[in-house]
C-alpha cells in the first residue's frame, strides 16, 4: 500500500521549468521521482494524463499540464499500512509535498488541486479562489503555508 499526494495543475511554462523551479526549492533532488531522504519523499513531476473527470471540482474546463506526485511510500517501514509507520516520517513527506504544490501553485496563475491518494482533494485553486478541504490534513502550521486568502469547506472526491 502506498502513501502519497498529487498536484494537478494548469502549467504553462514547461516541465523543464517545473523541475528547476523544485530542484531549487529543494535541493537533493533526484530528478525523475528519486527519492531524497532530507525532505520525506520522492518528487516525480510529468505531463498531466487526459481521462480524470475534474467535473466535480471544477464544473469543465480544467486541463491540467503539469502532474507532480510526492511519494512518502519508499521512507517508510514495509507492511500493509504504511499511513501507521513512523509520524515524524509521515508528517515530514506530508509536509514537502504541500510546500512543494504550494511553489509551484505560486508559480503559476492556473487551477490547481492538490490530492491525497488521487482522489481526496485538499486544497482547489480555481480562477483565483482557493479553497482548503476539512479534515484532519489540516492543522495550524499548514494553514499558515497558505500564502493566499481561502475558504474552508468540504471538497467532493473524485
Amino acid at each position: 500500500m502506498g502513501l502519497w499526494y498529487d498536484l494537478y495543475l494548469e502549467w504553462p511554462r514547461g516541465l523543464e521549468a517545473a523541475e528547476a523551479l523544485i530542484d531549487s526549492a529543494f535541493p537533493g533532488r533526484v530528478p525523475g521521482g528519486g527519492g531524497f531522504e532530507p525532505h520525506g519523499c520522492g518528487i516525480a513531476l510529468r505531463p498531466a494524463a487526459e481521462g480524470l473527470d475534474w467535473r466535480p471540482l471544477f464544473g469543465g474546463g480544467f486541463q491540467p499540464s503539469l502532474r507532480a506526485t510526492f511519494d512518502i511510500r519508499r521512507f517508510l517501514p514495509d507492511g500493509p499500512f504504511v499511513a501507521d509507520g513512523p509520524p515524524e516520517v509521515v508528517r515530514r513527506g506530508a509536509d514537502t509535498a504541500l510546500r512543494a504544490s504550494l511553489v509551484l501553485l505560486g508559480a503559476s496563475e492556473g487551477d490547481g488541486v492538490f490530492l491525497f491518494y488521487g482522489e481526496t482533494p485538499l486544497l482547489l485553486r480555481r480562477g483565483g479562489w482557493v479553497v482548503v478541504s476539512e479534515g484532519p490534513f489540516w492543522d495550524a502550521r499548514r494553514l499558515g503555508w497558505v500564502p493566499w486568502p481561502f475558504e474552508r469547506a468540504p471538497l467532493p472526491t473524485l
